[in-house]
């Protein structure tokens, strides 16, 4: 008997050992559990709904926030979705806050901008952020109400959304809300309180609106490619507003070379389809069509007429876009063109539109193309005339203006009965032959102003303009330059006027678009801060590259 008690003592000690082992292991597997989830950061996209129309991925965000924030271009950025950039600042350089970023946006996170979130149809700038097993110390943390300033609201499903009052934004009823999926920090910047719970139902396949994972965009699968640059995204160009005029991309896809405090250095992809061109640099006629326009441009686009079968096949069933298409476009068994350019002028260069005989300014137009000599440009102007008045029965006849010996130019007139003949003849459409170009102006007089001034004693300037210096910077088959807070005036102008056209005509049904107008318009105030941008479109390799510089 004694034998048999001493021998169960070492039996006991192992039973309790290997219990304690298990225990260990389950108190192990727990904290792994809490601690850990399996790193799948293109589970991110399953949250972002399909109809994001800009979307960005970022590295360790948290890490590069107070100097991403300095930007000029971010600043605009944050500025447009109702942010408070010097409160944003403020609350950056707190040594709290610094370390919560470091916890929720070390690794990858997806920022998006969605024009209509959810069932409200409300605009939204939403966030993923993978946070690995912080996600279950969050729902612990926020569970014991350790984290007072989010304030949780229970939906009709039991689930938990959690919101802050946004009190460092520029909307009164801002509200930033967040959710908490399986390693993953979603978060939203909207009207509606509980807007995150939306990007659950996405991840969840439970919303209307599918993920942009399960859509298939094609960043979705370069999240995984940790070898690109730590800042990247692409612009979503589905159906919208003059969208059957215009045949874009799909997908721009799109990578931050740099950062600087004043400028933004971006390249972008695409598909384009287009044939490759020599460098606009090099064309020898750009010299005098610098000479003619100087710096008078707000904004200007350079390229070669054949692209305009690429993004603009269908211009013929547009109005104006049928003028464009006859003035870029080379005539059957004629030489293709080398270089066509559009630009936009306000300022003193405006046209009026009369509204109810209340002259209302609008921007001026104008289009042109390189032509092999005088001759070659007004036989191409006077070809124009004839076709426009065999289509529409306009009556249009050019009367000659005097403007030195540079140039010819005509005023286009109307000789039939209808609104275009009623405008006095300073608004109406003119044309210009010099020895290189053919050049049409929605607006004769600002044409004729312009002309005026190289005959003038700016005519043998030498200096080239801004665009074209920042044209010469690289190489480009096609290029645009943009005179961001010129622009952006001339153009709100022009939309004030379209709102009140609409408002005139129904103010009930026009609502939404009124309201578009006046968002749109608030993007084209805060990216006045940006100063310039200038596009360089390079087609020598198979998927076309665009550069980027927006700012100086």
């Amino acid at each position: 008997m004694m034998s048999n008690a001493d021998g169960s003592q070492p039996v006991r000690r192992k039973g309790q050992a290997a219990f304690a082992l298990l225990l260990a292991l389950l108190i192990a597997g727990t904290v792994w559990w809490t601690l850990s989830v399996p790193h799948e950061p293109g589970r991110l996209y399953d949250a972002i709904p399909a109809n994001a129309v800009l979307v960005s991925e970022h590295r360790n965000l948290g890490g590069r926030a107070p100097a991403l924030v300095e930007n000029t271009l971010v600043q605009a950025l944050l500025t447009a979705g109702g942010v408070d950039v010097r409160e944003a600042q403020k609350t950056l350089r707190d040594k709290a806050v610094q370390a919560w970023l470091r916890r929720l946006l070390a690794h990858e996170s997806v920022v998006a901008y969605v024009p209509a979130l959810g069932f409200s149809g409300q605009p939204a700038w939403v966030f993923a952020s993978w946070i690995g097993g912080w996600s279950q110390r969050l729902r612990w943390q926020l569970a014991l109400d350790l984290l007072p300033d989010l304030q949780p609201f229970r939906c009709r499903d039991g689930r938990f959304v959690w919101h802050l009052a946004t009190t460092g934004t520029n909307r009164a009823n801002a509200t930033l809300s967040f959710a908490i999926e399986e390693g993953i920090l979603l978060g939203c910047l909207s009207e509606n309180p509980t807007a995150a719970r939306f990007l659950v139902d996405v991840a969840e396949r439970r919303a209307s609106v599918p993920s942009a994972r399960a859509a298939g965009t094609l960043a979705a699968s370069r999240l995984h490619d940790r070898t690109g640059p730590p800042d990247r995204g692409w612009l979503n160009f589905g159906p919208g507003p003059g969208a059957p005029h215009l045949c874009l991309p799909p997908f721009l896809d799109v990578e931050l070379e740099r950062l600087a405090q004043n400028a933004v250095y971006v390249n972008a992809y695409a598909d384009c389809g287009l044939p490759p061109a020599p460098h606009m640099g090099q064309q020898p006629s750009l010299a005098e069509l610098d000479r003619i326009l100087g710096d008078t441009p707000e904004a200007i686009c350079l390229f070669p007429p054949a692209y305009i079968d690429t993004f603009c096949p269908r211009l013929v069933s547009w109005p104006a876009g049928r003028i464009l298409e006859e003035v870029l476009r080379t005539p059957d068994g004629e030489q293709a063109a080398a270089c066509a350019f559009v630009a936009l002028f306000g300022g003193p260069h405006t046209g009026s539109f009369h509204l109810h005989v209340i002259p209302l300014k609008v921007p001026t137009l104008m289009a042109g193309v390189n032509t092999a000599s005088r001759k070659d440009g007004l036989s191409r102007a006077l070809r124009l005339l004839d076709r426009l008045n065999a289509d529409w029965r306009l009556g249009l006849v050019p009367k000659t203006v005097s403007v030195g010996d540079r140039y010819l130019a005509a005023v286009v007139e109307s000789t039939a009965n209808n609104v275009y003949a009623d405008c006095p003849i300073e608004d109406r459409a003119g044309y210009a032959v010099s020895d290189n170009w053919l050049i049409v102006s929605s607006n004769a007089k600002a044409l004729l102003a312009i002309l005026a001034r190289t005959n003038g004693e700016e005519q043998d300037r030498v200096e080239p303009s801004a665009w074209r210096r920042r044209l010469c910077e690289h190489g480009a088959a096609a290029y645009g330059w943009v005179d961001i807070p010129r622009a952006g005036e001339t153009v709100a102008r022009a939309l004030d006027i379209y709102a009140l056209v609409l408002s005139l005509q129904d103010a009930t049904s026009s609502k939404q678009v009124r309201q578009d107008v006046q968002r749109a318009k608030d993007w084209i105030r805060y990216a006045g801060a940006v100063k310039t941008c200038s596009l360089w479109l390079d087609t020598a390799e198979q998927a076309s590259r665009l550069r980027v510089r927006a700012g100086e």
